[in-house]
């Protein structure tokens, strides 16, 4: 293949990515195992124009994870804690409408940009 080519290959199947300097952060490094798999399915929905809008319920989580409902609860809470994530809409079960979040690691690309706010990288900072 020539070089050209492969610098402008994408997998059908997509990717998903994450800075080197997320993963070795303090942040990152201190999450529990569970909070990570709900954090890379919440980048998995992610879809480059959803930001703030990525939706994703305990119970999904749970189901997907291995997890129990109570567990992915928590991982939630550790995200947002952390900086990770922000709740930007409870769900409600009666309505069976899954909470909608915002990766703040992540611009929005659709029709309003906005820019990261990587609030993980404050966590430990005594800024918190």
């Amino acid at each position: 293949m020539p070089k050209n080519k492969i610098l402008n290959y994408v997998p059908k199947d997509g990717f998903l990515l994450m800075s080197k300097r997320m993963f070795d952060s303090p942040a990152f490094r201190s999450l529990s195992s569970s909070s990570i798999i709900v954090y890379l399915l919440l980048v998995r929905r992610f879809n480059g124009y959803n930001n703030g809008e990525i939706a994703l319920s305990c119970r999904d989580c749970a189901k997907y994870a291995k997890i129990s409902r109570n567990t992915a609860q928590r991982a939630f809470f550790e995200l947002q804690e952390k900086g990770f994530i922000k709740l930007e809409k409870q769900g409600l079960f009666t309505t069976k409408n899954a909470s909608t979040y915002t990766l703040t690691s992540t611009v929005n690309s659709g029709t309003i940009l906005s820019q990261p706010t990587n609030d993980w990288m404050r966590w430990g900072s005594g800024s918190n």
